[in-house]
Protein backbone atom coordinates (compact mmCIF):
# COMPACT_ATOMS: atom_id res chain seq x y z
CA UNK A 1 0.00 0.00 0.00
CA UNK A 2 2.85 2.36 0.83
CA UNK A 3 4.49 1.68 -2.54
CA UNK A 4 1.21 2.33 -4.35
CA UNK A 5 0.78 5.56 -2.41
CA UNK A 6 4.34 6.63 -3.32
CA UNK A 7 3.62 5.88 -6.97
CA UNK A 8 0.36 7.85 -6.82
CA UNK A 9 2.07 10.75 -5.05
CA UNK A 10 4.68 10.99 -7.79
CA UNK A 11 1.95 10.83 -10.41
CA UNK A 12 3.38 7.78 -12.18
CA UNK A 13 3.47 4.03 -11.82
CA UNK A 14 6.64 2.10 -11.29
CA UNK A 15 7.47 0.41 -14.62
CA UNK A 16 8.83 -2.70 -12.89
CA UNK A 17 6.12 -3.07 -10.26
CA UNK A 18 3.89 -5.32 -12.38
CA UNK A 19 6.83 -7.44 -13.55
CA UNK A 20 8.03 -7.92 -9.97
CA UNK A 21 4.56 -8.91 -8.80
CA UNK A 22 4.13 -11.26 -11.74
CA UNK A 23 7.58 -12.86 -11.24
CA UNK A 24 6.80 -13.61 -7.59
CA UNK A 25 3.88 -15.79 -8.74
CA UNK A 26 5.80 -17.65 -11.48
CA UNK A 27 7.86 -20.79 -11.57
CA UNK A 28 11.58 -20.61 -12.24
CA UNK A 29 11.01 -21.73 -15.84
CA UNK A 30 8.37 -19.05 -16.39
CA UNK A 31 10.80 -16.42 -15.09
CA UNK A 32 13.50 -17.67 -17.48
CA UNK A 33 11.00 -17.59 -20.36
CA UNK A 34 10.00 -14.03 -19.47
CA UNK A 35 13.65 -12.95 -19.51
CA UNK A 36 14.27 -14.75 -22.81
CA UNK A 37 11.28 -13.08 -24.46
CA UNK A 38 12.38 -9.63 -23.30
CA UNK A 39 15.94 -10.24 -24.55
CA UNK A 40 14.72 -11.49 -27.92
CA UNK A 41 12.39 -8.49 -28.20
CA UNK A 42 15.34 -6.14 -27.67
CA UNK A 43 17.37 -8.06 -30.23
CA UNK A 44 14.67 -7.67 -32.87
CA UNK A 45 14.34 -3.95 -32.18
CA UNK A 46 18.12 -3.60 -32.75
CA UNK A 47 17.93 -5.65 -35.95
CA UNK A 48 15.04 -3.53 -37.20
CA UNK A 49 17.17 -0.43 -36.69
CA UNK A 50 14.81 0.92 -34.02
CA UNK A 51 17.46 0.80 -31.27
CA UNK A 52 21.24 1.18 -31.32
CA UNK A 53 23.26 -2.01 -30.99
CA UNK A 54 24.43 -2.01 -27.35
CA UNK A 55 27.76 -3.60 -28.34
CA UNK A 56 28.67 -0.99 -30.96
CA UNK A 57 26.39 1.94 -30.19
CA UNK A 58 25.50 2.07 -33.90
CA UNK A 59 22.18 1.75 -35.69
CA UNK A 60 21.94 -1.01 -38.29
CA UNK A 61 19.26 -3.09 -39.95
CA UNK A 62 19.14 -6.82 -40.55
CA UNK A 63 15.65 -7.70 -41.68
CA UNK A 64 16.59 -11.35 -42.23
CA UNK A 65 17.90 -11.57 -38.65
CA UNK A 66 14.81 -9.83 -37.31
CA UNK A 67 12.51 -12.19 -39.24
CA UNK A 68 14.36 -15.22 -37.85
CA UNK A 69 14.04 -14.06 -34.22
CA UNK A 70 10.36 -13.21 -34.73
CA UNK A 71 9.92 -16.77 -36.05
CA UNK A 72 11.60 -18.10 -32.89
CA UNK A 73 9.21 -16.03 -30.75
CA UNK A 74 6.23 -17.34 -32.74
CA UNK A 75 7.44 -20.90 -32.11
CA UNK A 76 7.75 -20.18 -28.38
CA UNK A 77 4.28 -18.64 -28.46
CA UNK A 78 2.86 -21.85 -29.94
CA UNK A 79 4.87 -24.42 -27.98
CA UNK A 80 4.69 -22.77 -24.55
CA UNK A 81 1.03 -21.73 -24.48
CA UNK A 82 -0.33 -24.74 -22.54
CA UNK A 83 2.09 -24.79 -19.61
CA UNK A 84 3.00 -21.14 -19.19
CA UNK A 85 1.76 -18.53 -16.72
CA UNK A 86 -1.23 -16.73 -18.34
CA UNK A 87 0.35 -13.29 -17.97
CA UNK A 88 3.44 -14.46 -19.86
CA UNK A 89 1.25 -15.86 -22.64
CA UNK A 90 -0.49 -12.48 -22.90
CA UNK A 91 2.85 -10.65 -22.89
CA UNK A 92 4.29 -13.01 -25.53
CA UNK A 93 1.23 -12.46 -27.74
CA UNK A 94 1.65 -8.69 -27.40
CA UNK A 95 5.41 -8.81 -28.09
CA UNK A 96 5.01 -10.96 -31.21
CA UNK A 97 2.24 -8.74 -32.58
CA UNK A 98 4.22 -5.56 -31.87
CA UNK A 99 7.37 -6.94 -33.50
CA UNK A 100 5.44 -8.18 -36.54
CA UNK A 101 3.98 -4.69 -37.03
CA UNK A 102 7.41 -3.06 -36.67
CA UNK A 103 8.90 -5.58 -39.10
CA UNK A 104 6.16 -4.86 -41.65
CA UNK A 105 6.82 -1.11 -41.32
CA UNK A 106 10.54 -1.64 -41.96
CA UNK A 107 9.91 -3.88 -44.98
CA UNK A 108 7.56 -1.22 -46.43
CA UNK A 109 10.33 1.39 -46.07
CA UNK A 110 12.38 -0.71 -48.46
CA UNK A 111 16.05 -0.20 -48.99
CA UNK A 112 18.79 -2.72 -49.04
CA UNK A 113 20.44 -4.30 -46.08
CA UNK A 114 23.36 -2.23 -44.80
CA UNK A 115 26.63 -2.90 -46.59
CA UNK A 116 28.97 -5.25 -44.74
CA UNK A 117 31.68 -3.37 -42.86
CA UNK A 118 34.83 -2.69 -44.86
CA UNK A 119 37.95 -4.34 -43.42
CA UNK A 120 40.24 -1.87 -41.73
CA UNK A 121 43.89 -1.81 -42.80
CA UNK A 122 45.19 -2.14 -39.23
CA UNK A 123 42.83 -5.01 -38.48
CA UNK A 124 43.79 -7.04 -41.57
CA UNK A 125 47.20 -8.02 -40.19
CA UNK A 126 45.67 -9.45 -37.00
CA UNK A 127 43.24 -11.71 -38.86
CA UNK A 128 43.95 -15.40 -39.16
CA UNK A 129 44.02 -17.45 -42.32
CA UNK A 130 42.24 -20.81 -42.59
CA UNK A 131 45.55 -22.63 -41.92
CA UNK A 132 46.69 -20.33 -39.14
CA UNK A 133 44.99 -19.74 -35.76
CA UNK A 134 44.08 -16.23 -34.68
CA UNK A 135 46.88 -14.34 -32.85
CA UNK A 136 45.01 -14.60 -29.52
CA UNK A 137 44.98 -18.40 -29.78
CA UNK A 138 48.78 -18.64 -30.26
CA UNK A 139 49.70 -18.46 -26.57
Amino acid sequence: AAARRRDQDSGRRSPTRGVKRMSEQMSKHDQVLLTLVMNLQGSVMVQLGKLADPATGKMARSLDGARYVIDVLEMLQTKCRAETHPEIVTMLDRVVMELQLNYTDEVKKGGDEPEPPVAEDAGDSAKSTPDEPAPEAQA
